[in-house]
Order: structure tokens, then sequence, then C-alpha cells
């Protein structure tokens, strides 16, 4: 009988050991799950929120991004038709540039003749008066 009283001491005592508890200690615990589903709860609100921010971030930063390549692909054409526009001009300007150095040229040469041909005649024209002169 002292033998199976031992057992019953020891097995009680196990049993308290390992899965009795006060009650006390079981509210306790209840409050602490209940703490943490309420921190839980709010942690899900506040990533909802965070995720629902980060979204709205992510469209805009993709608008933006839409809008600045469409500026950029602007600027691009612009200047595509401005240096088209500038070689266009630049070259006019050098077939003018060409043609005015021709007419100065041609009008060089013409201003070298009539001075070759105004001396010839001042010249003959001396002689002339030599002559008239010496008669």
């Amino acid at each position: 009988m002292r033998q199976r009283t031992s057992l019953l001491l020891v097995l009680a005592s196990s049993l308290a050991i390992q899965g009795c508890y006060l009650n006390s200690r079981g509210l306790e615990l209840e409050q602490r799950v209940i703490a943490v589903e309420a921190w839980q709860e709010e942690f899900r609100l506040t990533f909802a929120e965070e995720r629902e921010n980060l979204t709205e971030l992510a469209l805009q930063a993709e608008q933006n991004i839409t809008e600045l390549e469409e500026a950029l692909n602007q600027a691009q054409d612009f200047l595509s038709r401005t240096n088209a526009d500038l070689g266009v001009r630049v070259d006019g300007l050098e077939g003018q540039l060409s043609e005015l150095r021709g007419r100065l040229e041609e009008s060089s040469f013409q201003s070298a003749q009539l001075r070759q041909e105004l001396e010839l005649l001042r010249q003959d024209m001396e002689i002339q008066i030599s002559n008239l002169l010496a008669d």
C-alpha cells in the first residue's frame, strides 16, 4: 500500500507539474492571447494602409516616369528638328556665301579690267593731247 501511495503521489505531482495550472494563470494567458490578437489586428491594419500607400506611390512614380519619358521624347524630337533646321540653314548660308564670293571675285576682276581700260584711255588721251599741242 505504501508503494501504491507513493506511486499515486508521484503520478499526482507529475500531473500537477505538466498540465495543471491555476485559474489565475489561465486568465493571464487568456489576456496575453487577447493582447497578441489585438496587436496582430493593429499590425494587419497598419500593413494594409502601408501597402495601399506604397501602391499609390508606385502608381504615381509610374505616371511620373511616363511623363518624363514623353517630355524626353518631345525634347529629342525638337532637337532633331532644330538640328535639321540648323543644317539646312547652314547649308543655305554656305551656298549664299559661296555665291557672294563668286560675285566678289567677278566684281574684283571687272574692277581691275576697268582700271586697266581707264589707264589705257588716259594714256591714249595724253598722247592725243600731246599730238595736238605739238601741231
